[in-house]
């Protein structure tokens, strides 16, 4: 059975940096929202780089609206082995990523979240700049510590202290 993504690009008033994911996770669903694993560290590190809290719902979207932060995923539609992993997701096909960014022009940055969605954006988009590359928040990606996540993050996303 294809699942279809189920919500829409959170879009702040001025975005500057899109963070693509690959998929919804199946906690994110349930939460209706972006990173919605309690174990995933997405919030953790956008709190920690901006001196934010990003404990509810409210938190975060004051952070990505107060840093100029998009969040979306490449794959709009796929069929999904058991599970949230990145490798369950099988015939995916992409969200309009080009014409988002092509409507908002304020859109600087695009930041991907795993190697997965590195590879499906450079398949689907080979067209559009390469991505920024970041680790993994999710805590199936154990090879890096948060510190070392961290670490990477914030070399990575530095410019967000430039406001």
């Amino acid at each position: 059975m294809r699942e279809v993504h189920p919500f829409a690009p959170y879009l702040p008033p001025s975005p500057r940096l899109l963070i693509l994911g690959t998929f919804p996770s199946l906690a994110s669903i349930e939460d209706a929202f972006y990173y919605g694993h309690p174990r995933n560290q997405f919030w953790k590190l956008l709190s920690a780089i901006t001196g934010t809290p990003a404990q509810t719902r409210a938190d975060k979207e004051r952070l990505l609206d107060a840093h100029g932060i998009a969040l979306w995923d490449i794959v709009r539609e796929c069929r999904r082995s058991e599970g949230s992993l990145d490798a369950g997701l099988k015939e995916p096909y992409p969200n309009a990523i080009d014409r988002l960014l092509a409507d908002y022009p304020s859109i600087r940055v695009v930041a991907v979240t795993s190697q997965t969605a590195k590879r499906l954006y450079r398949r689907f988009f080979p067209h559009l700049q390469p991505p920024l590359p970041l680790p993994s928040p999710s805590p199936a990606y154990a090879v890096l510590s948060f510190e070392a996540k961290l670490a990477a993050w914030q070399r990575a996303l530095s410019f967000l202290k430039d406001e």
